[in-house]
């Protein structure tokens, strides 16, 4: 049986796109609130043909509060000592929010469709503001509950075959194993075309993902443009790069 905890892995990507459609720039940024829990699940890993066990290993909330402080360079620094995490970003990029109603229903379709019941908390999203609304580049941060044996190698195996099964023209060009941050991850550069999630619209979305794990969460770091021409994207990859590099956890 396939895990339902590793095919969720395509939601952020979801999340990303959806982002630079119906999201909305926070008045008074806030972050999402996390759940204090990360859902239990019993289901298992094909790749590695073990089963991740119930828990109730508690998670962190995260604060409402946004320390963002801006540095010399033009880039911002957005610090949660709550989640334990932290990422830099351009001046120029927004926290944003995803349209309550829209994700929901987008949620919802999907999620029916795969048949997974437990879905990942996003617990940042920041990008750049377009004028017709949406943010793009933008990064999505989410965390998960995944067994606390699997390790790194699984955890991106699974991330991908859930990418693929999501997404049928789904490629992942290069895996990438990196130290970002003191911390063992790995950046995984892929695309997929736009018409996968939303029939009838043309266009590919390319994505870095970020992926590293801590004890029993996976925390995936994604950002992704659907830009075309070729210098436009590069320009967009190449800053999603420096961004997701950015990405720190402080442990507990």
């Amino acid at each position: 049986m396939k895990s339902k905890t590793l095919r969720r892995g395509w939601l952020l990507v979801a999340f990303g796109l959806l982002a630079a459609s119906c999201a909305q720039a926070s008045e008074t940024p806030t972050v999402p609130a996390a759940p204090t829990t990360i859902p239990a699940t019993s289901t298992t890993i094909p790749a590695t043909s073990t089963t991740i066990p119930a828990t109730s290993t508690t998670i962190p909330a995260t604060s409402t509060t946004i320390p963002a402080t801006s540095t010399a360079d033009g880039w911002t620094t957005y610090s949660d000592e709550t989640a334990r995490f932290s990422i830099s970003y351009p001046d120029d990029w927004e926290i944003f929010t995803l349209n309550e109603a829209a994700t929901a229903e987008f949620l919802d379709n999907i999620m029916q469709a795969l048949d997974v019941t437990v879905e990942p908390v996003i617990v940042f999203a920041v990008g750049l503001p377009l004028r017709g609304g949406g943010f793009e580049p933008n990064i999505t941060i989410v965390v998960e509950r995944i067994s606390a044996d699997m390790g790194l190698e699984a955890y991106v195996a699974g991330s991908i075959q859930g990418l693929e099964e999501a997404f049928p023209s789904y490629t992942s060009t290069e895996q990438v194993s990196a130290v970002v941050r003191d911390r063992d991850s790995v950046l995984v550069h892929g695309s997929y075309d736009l018409a996968d999630l939303l029939p009838g619209v043309a266009g590919r979305w390319s994505m870095i993902q970020l992926l590293a794990i801590e004890g029993p969460a996976g925390w995936s770091v994604s950002c992704g443009t659907s830009e075309s021409t070729a210098s436009a994207l590069a320009t967009d990859l190449e800053l999603c790069d420096s961004v997701v590099r950015t990405f720190e956890l402080s442990g507990s």
